[in-house]
Formats: structure tokens, sequence, C-alpha cells
């Protein structure tokens, strides 16, 4: 389960980077954190953990950008 959710939020980043025009995703930190642990106990029926990700990097374009500079 850790690494699926690793793999998709790593996925969901680039194509969000994708949408908002970058070409590429650098400096790509990703952190966890148990938010519900799975119980062990016998006389409960809750049995399920849950995980949140967060991911977050630098998005940059590989092509230049072309910028006319106006002469005075």
């Amino acid at each position: 389960v850790i690494r699926w959710g690793r793999e998709e939020v790593i996925q969901r980043l680039r194509e969000e980077a994708q949408k908002q025009g970058w070409d590429e995703v650098i400096n790509v930190r990703l952190e966890t954190a148990m938010i519900r642990k799975s119980s062990n106990a016998s006389n409960r029926k809750d049995k399920g953990a849950a995980m949140e990700y967060l991911i977050y990097g630098t998005g940059i374009r590989l092509s230049p950008i072309n910028i006319q500079l106006s002469s005075a």
C-alpha cells in the first residue's frame, strides 16, 4: 500500500506539472505519515489503516522562452 501510494502521488505531481506548462520537476520531496493505525484488537472490526502523502518539487522548463527586449 505504501509503495502504491508513493507511485500514485509522483504520477499526480507529474500530471499537474504538465498541466501548468512545466517540462520536468526537480528537487522532489515526499513525506508520509500514518494518520490511522490498523487495530490488532480482536473485538474491533476496524482493521484498516490510513496514510497521508505530501509531495512537492520545483517545476522547470527545458526549452528557453523567447523574450524580446525593446531597445530604448
